[in-house]
């Protein structure tokens, strides 16, 4: 009888944590979706609001790529990948 009592206490025990781990696993998902609705209406990349200065202008010529020619010359850009380490 004793045994019994023990692995019936062992079942229960186990059933607790596997009842404890499905209820922390559940609210821990509905607090990301929480914050992923929450975060989903932050719009990063709106137009500026003012006297915005654009800073970025696309020069042909000095493209590492081609290089004035239409081949292209992958050399510099492999070493440009490889310094930036992307």
């Amino acid at each position: 009888m004793n045994r019994k009592e023990e692995y019936l206490r062992a079942v229960l025990s186990a059933w607790r944590v596997l009842i404890l781990f499905i209820l922390l696993t559940v609210i821990f998902y509905f607090g990301l979706v929480w914050v992923d609705r929450n975060q989903g209406n932050f719009h990063r990349y709106d137009q500026p609001d003012g006297e915005a200065v654009k800073v970025y202008r696309p020069d042909p010529s000095s493209d590492p790529v081609r290089n004035g020619s239409d081949m292209p010359n992958v050399l510099p850009r492999i070493l440009e990948f490889l310094r930036n380490g992307e």
